[in-house]
């Protein structure tokens, strides 16, 4: 990985290039019956996404 300042926006570009470019990027949101990104490895129907619709 990249390091640099994270105040600096050559930093952050650059950081999220890298993540691009290795794979690491992921879909926002991630579909309803994908893993959920926190790691639960629940559904994201079953995880996140219900307690983003309560609130």
């Amino acid at each position: 990985m990249t390091t640099g300042d994270p105040e600096e926006s050559s930093s952050r570009a650059n950081y999220a290039a890298e993540v691009v470019l290795t794979g690491m990027a992921r879909v926002w949101p991630p579909g309803r019956n994908d893993p959920c990104w926190c790691g639960s490895m629940a559904k994201y129907k079953r995880c996140c996404a219900a307690l983003r619709s309560v609130s």
